[in-house]
């Protein structure tokens, strides 16, 4: 519905969306699911001092990239588009980091206190929501800036629908401590956070050079469009992974506290089996059907299932590796 090059430029956008992500978040919500997994019931005072230190900073660093994108949309639009007439897209890729991280931060309180079916609703309902809204938006008014408006209002609903809940978990876990314990908590960043927020960036820089570079090529952008589209045909794998994981952290932090190690091997070896065995299965049914899926995309798209595949069969190692980060993440 925008074209396959405006895709490519959407593509590119929430590339440096996903790259910006663990830096502007600090990866805090795995420091919250963490301490507050383990500390919420032994020691609140501590949980609640991650949960402030968490809220204040991600606020500040949130707010800092939407300022940014606000006060420098035009020449940000044609250093990363190499055109100016983007500005709104990437300001709106800007609202959708915002809201995304905070709504990621009430994600990890909610699952840190297993509130897993009011986390189930508020996903499940926000996503219907964004999905009929943005095919009526797609057919009437076709367009990168239109796109992205919806986008982004679905990742501000989302943050509002679990924002409620979580609000409840976070200020009797706040009620514990103050500002100044949440200060003293600062080595999680250094100990915790950045060390995962930088290797997420690592992981990610590449990919998003690739990206940046791949659009300064002739027919970069087309080429992006149908890289993107293998990539996004793994997010209901991972959306899937996502939901175990909401279950799995927990219950691992809770085992792994406990110094329980035969539950916390079963978990991840069931854990393991269970996700690489759909990622494995789902990965062969889409590639054997690529050439009908491509052509749901429009003329443009026809002929590029070798390039759809291969960027889609990553998935398994992806998740393999995406698993053993689950472990890493819940044993601290």
């Amino acid at each position: 519905a925008i074209g396959i090059d405006n895709y490519g430029r959407y593509a590119l956008l929430f590339s440096t969306i996903s790259l910006l992500t663990p830096l502007v978040g600090l990866q805090l919500p795995y420091a919250i699911i963490y301490f507050v997994s383990r500390y919420q019931a032994r020691e609140p005072e501590r949980a609640g001092a991650v949960v402030l230190l968490g809220r204040r900073l991600t606020a500040a660093t949130t707010g800092l990239m939407l300022v940014i994108a606000l006060l420098f949309a035009s020449p940000l639009s044609a250093w990363l588009f190499a055109a100016p007439g983007y500005a709104w897209p990437l300001i709106l890729g800007a609202i959708l980091l915002m809201a995304s991280i905070q709504a990621g931060l009430n994600d990890t309180l909610l699952q840190a206190s297993e509130r897993f079916r009011t986390l189930a609703i508020a996903r499940l309902s926000t996503a219907i929501v964004g999905v009929l809204v943005l095919v009526v938006v797609a057919k009437l008014t076709p367009g990168l800036t239109p796109v992205m408006i919806v986008l982004a209002g679905s990742a501000v609903l989302r943050w509002l629908a679990v924002a409620i809940p979580a609000r409840t978990v976070s200020n009797r876990l706040v009620a514990h401590s103050n500002f100044r314990e949440a200060i003293r908590q600062g080595s999680v960043i250094l100990q915790f956070s950045l060390p995962s927020g930088m290797l997420a960036f690592a992981q990610g820089i590449a990919m998003w050079i690739g990206n940046y570079y791949l659009t300064r090529s002739p027919y970069g952008l087309r080429d992006l469009a149908v890289i993107n589209t293998g990539l996004q045909w793994r997010s209901p794998i991972l959306v899937v992974m996502a939901s175990l994981a909401s279950a799995l952290l927990p219950m691992l932090g809770r085992y792994i506290g406990q110094d329980d190690h035969s539950q916390t091997q079963r978990l991840q070896r069931y854990n393991m089996i269970l996700n690489v065995g759909i990622a494995l299965v789902f990965s062969i049914l889409v590639i054997l059907f690529s050439s009908f899926i491509l052509k749901l995309y429009g003329r443009d798209f026809h002929g590029q299932t070798f390039l759809f595949g291969l960027f889609l069969i990553v998935l398994v190692p992806t998740v393999y590796c995406n698993v053993h980060q689950q472990y890493l993440v819940a044993t601290g």
